[in-house]
């Protein structure tokens, strides 16, 4: 990637600082803030306590049950949750009530609420309703994209896949706009965007109407805009990219921690897989309990040089790499010997030992993210890579079930089984009631009755079959399970040769011809196919060979217009668009985006010699998916 424009991607962390210094400004006196605890690795990507100093911040609370004391102005920082407003007001209410030398009159307010990312007219209702108009200050806050790595970034809203897919809520789609047209700011407004979904339309046409009614700058107007084209796509054109169990070093650590703003939380209690498995399955090992200093490592490579060399690697490569590292780290720290005179002694000492121990810490964190990714997945993993790719050919559809319900008494994890069953809905389809409701009583015999809600959700996310219907068609249901047939599923991933033939196959090491390794030599996600299929056509022709069959594909554009066309009809009329001039893509998903999608596009980079930077509302994966439906 150029360096200038690697430069720029960084560049949103002073957006972000300047936006919120405009907010502080308005804030008078010295304050304390209080923070929800999910916002904290977020704020601290881009203002550090030395800045939250300067600007007049005397003290930092985590939101809790205890209100903080008011000796000062209060600032608290949240999430456009309602609960949560209205936990925060409840609090405030009973601060106004404790101090009687409180004054409502006063011009200078004594309580600020700091909405991210939207601030919804809700709110405002429910001040008044609390008896705190006019004694709070409401402020909207978007920090906008935070880098994640050298083409990652992200929107840090975890709750757009629950708020959109789930609860079929579009009020965040604004504030994605919002971001995408300060994008367009600062790099330029892409010559071709690609469209695939009804929420990303809805996105697109927002930000549309935000360059028509401001002026737009000469910036985004320019001709040779820092990305030539752009990608936006919904997440359900491709949940199997989702709940596929991804090979590679970066995919399996999120797969197994959580993650918030780039940094991985290393402990016991983040890790999903113990979290999702009932407690006669979860046994607690000595030595995990002795890590004090292993709790989180920042997935970057500006920091890491281990993680850069190997986060895109199959996993299998990367143990053996890491062990190799530790051993030469060995005869580094060795290399000290009684034989050297004073000034080597020095030299040593000063230069080598503070260098080495720094990689021997990090190296550490490493080993024990691989041990963990060990125990906890090892057991199971081969057999559970050859049910993914049986589900995805539709070869056996008894097989699979019978699996799944063994996996679901003998080795339950309350999202991993999720994963399988969704997957197989989304593939294969054809459920019968039986099969349904049998998967539905074993689950809530296992896990417990108050899950069922969370099938309501997986339904309304279309990533379960909804029982109602299904019931229905209970005969069909069974005949289809019993004739293996190509499902419509498999019509689309064969046209656009997502799922790679027997003569790729799977290899112990990424086979770097194909973008199928992140999956074992099994899939290669939507997103990918879009992107190689811009980046390497040299006319209409070929571009609409391979993806015009997609009829919710849509264009616009600086060299189409402002409306969103059908993609065939824009792409034949304006011919001049190909080939892709320099070959700079950005590609932005909805609802969240994986680091098996992220190492696939960056193998494409590499095969094309082209520019890809990816984007999201979060980095997810299948369990997360699982938990935002319930």
């Amino acid at each position: 990637m150029d360096i200038a424009l690697e430069k720029k991607l960084s560049g949103f962390k002073q957006i972000a600082l300047e936006k919120l210094e405009n907010i502080l400004l308005t804030i008078l006196g010295k304050k304390d803030l209080v923070i929800s605890p999910d916002l904290i690795r977020i704020l601290d990507s881009f203002a550090n306590m030395t800045w939250l100093k300067s600007k007049g911040f005397d003290r930092i609370f985590k939101l809790s049950s205890s209100p903080p004391p008011k000796t000062k102005v209060l600032v608290f920082m949240i999430q456009a949750d309602l609960i949560t407003f209205k936990y925060v007001c409840d609090q405030i209410s009973f601060l106004k009530d404790k101090h009687s030398s409180f004054d409502p009159g006063e011009v200078l307010k004594d309580f600020h609420i700091i909405v991210i990312p939207n601030l919804f007219f809700t709110f405002q209702n429910l001040l008044e309703t609390e008896g705190l108009h006019g004694i709070v200050e409401l402020h909207r806050f978007s920090w906008d994209f935070i880098k994640i790595d050298r083409n990652l970034l992200s929107l840090e809203l975890p709750q757009v896949f629950k708020e959109v897919f789930v609860r079929n809520d579009k009020s965040l789609l604004s504030s994605i706009a919002s971001s995408l047209r300060i994008f367009n700011i600062v790099h330029g407004r892409p010559k071709f965007i690609v469209s695939y979904g009804e929420n990303s339309d809805k996105i697109l046409s927002m930000v549309s109407r935000m360059e028509s009614m401001r002026k737009s700058s000469a910036k985004e107007k320019q001709d040779f805009p820092d990305f030539h084209a752009m990608i936006v796509m919904d997440r359900n054109k491709d949940f199997p990219s989702c709940l596929l169990t991804p090979v590679t070093y970066s995919g399996l650590m999120v797969e197994l921690f959580e993650t918030k703003a780039g940094i991985l939380s290393i402990e016991n209690e983040s890790n999903k897989n113990k979290s999702g498995k009932i407690n006669i399955l979860n046994v607690e090992k000595d030595q995990m309990n002795d890590e004090k200093d292993i709790k989180t490592l920042r997935m970057c490579g500006n920091s890491d040089e281990i993680y850069t060399t190997n986060k895109y690697r199959h996993f299998s490569e990367v143990v053996n790499l890491i062990k190799w590292e530790s051993k030469n780290l060995e005869g580094e720290k060795n290399k000290y010997s009684r034989d050297m005179n004073i000034e080597q002694m020095k030299e040593f000492v000063e230069k080598n030992l503070p260098k080495v121990a720094a990689q021997k810490k990090i190296l550490y964190k490493h080993l024990v993210i691989c041990e963990k990714i060990v125990q906890e997945m090892s057991g199971n993993f081969e057999r559970q890579q050859n049910i993914e790719d049986t589900i995805l050919r539709n070869d056996n559809k008894k097989q699979i079930l019978n699996y799944i319900h063994e996996q679901l008494y003998t080795n339950a994890h309350q999202y991993n089984i999720l994963c399988l069953i969704c997957l197989l809905h989304i593939c294969v389809g054809g459920l019968s009631s039986d099969e349904v409701n049998k998967f539905v009583g074993g689950y809530l015999n296992t896990f417990g009755h108050k899950h069922l809600e969370m099938f309501q959700g997986l339904m309304k996310a279309k990533l379960f079959p909804d029982i109602n219907q299904v019931s229905s068609k209970n005969l069909i249901g069974i005949a289809q399970s019993t004739i293996p047939k190509k499902t419509q599923f498999q019509i689309h991933a064969g046209k656009l040769k997502m799922i790679p033939g027997d003569e790729i196959g799977s290899t112990a090491g990424p086979p770097m011809a194909c973008p199928s390794y992140v999956f074992n030599g099994n899939f290669i996600p939507l997103v990918v196919q879009l992107a190689s299929a811009l980046l390497q056509a040299k006319d209409a022709t070929e571009l609409l060979s391979k993806v015009g069959h997609l009829e919710q594909l849509k264009l616009t554009g600086s060299f189409i217009g402002d409306d969103l066309e059908p993609f065939k009809d824009a792409v034949l009329s304006n011919l001049k668009i190909l080939p892709i001039k320099p070959r700079t893509l950005f590609i932005f998903i909805v609802g969240g985006v994986t680091y098996a999608e992220t190492a696939a596009c960056s193998l494409i980079e590499s095969l094309t010699g082209s520019t890809i930077v990816l984007a999201s509302d979060q980095i997810t994966s299948g369990i997360d998916l699982m938990k935002a439906a319930s």
